[in-house]
């Protein structure tokens, strides 16, 4: 145990420093913890592949769920909505860098869910809130709206313009963790994107460090 933390942590440490971001020793220790949960919980249930190295889940989970801090200018306090967790990803972690942040772990498997409720027990995730249901596209039956909304490793952009549309505050912020597809996903889904206001802002490319792969975040504004 005390093994498997230190080299997931010497990993983490590894990526985020090829990239530039710097995270304070209690928050990466933090970030620990919950992913070594999370690879315990995976033996039994399958929230990331079984198939990968540990050098392979840290990055193209753990470290891919950090990039949104290439931009540093986030809101201590903000309201937020993952859409379709799994085993809380990206939402966990960047709870853990943002704790004032108030996310809402949308994922419609109950199994799934029950874990993430586990895990906001034993790690104290006070303002974090799991939502166990599927999510309509078009329409908010929640009747809530976020400051941003965030989905990684769901669906294709068509797919989850219609389900964020509804969901984001006019103002908010849709973040989007794509690979090189993303752009082309984007252009296919311009008229859905364009009924829900959901306009292009900012984009990141960078190459994901342990594994060089392609990654792309996009950042769009709901005017």
């Amino acid at each position: 145990m005390v093994e498997q933390n230190t080299e997931v942590k010497s990993l983490l440490c590894e990526g985020l420093t090829e990239l530039g971001l710097i995270l304070e020793d209690p928050v990466v220790n933090r970030l620990v913890d919950y992913f070594v949960r999370l690879m315990q919980k995976n033996e039994v249930l399958n929230l990331i592949s079984p198939k990968q190295d540990l050098r392979t889940r840290v990055a193209v989970h753990l470290i891919d769920s950090l990039t949104p801090l290439f931009w540093d200018n986030w809101p201590d306090d903000l309201k937020a909505l993952d859409i379709g967790s799994g085993g809380g990803l990206p939402a966990v972690p960047l709870s853990l860098v943002f704790p004032g942040w108030s996310y809402t772990l949308a994922e419609a498997t109950g199994k799934k869910a029950g874990f993430l409720a586990e895990l906001k027990e034993a790690m104290g995730l006070a303002r974090m809130t799991i939502l166990n249901r599927h999510l309509e596209p078009d329409r908010n039956m929640e009747g809530q709206v976020y400051d941003l909304v965030t989905a990684r490793g769901v669906s294709e952009m068509r797919k989850l313009a219609v389900l964020v549309g509804p969901r984001v505050a006019r103002g908010g912020y849709f973040l989007a963790f794509k690979g090189p597809q993303g752009t082309q996903e984007i252009q296919e889904a311009e008229k859905e994107l364009r009924r829900h206001k959901l306009q292009l802002a900012d984009q990141v490319d960078f190459v994901l460090p342990l594994v060089e792969a392609r990654r792309c975040l996009f950042l769009f504004e709901k005017r």
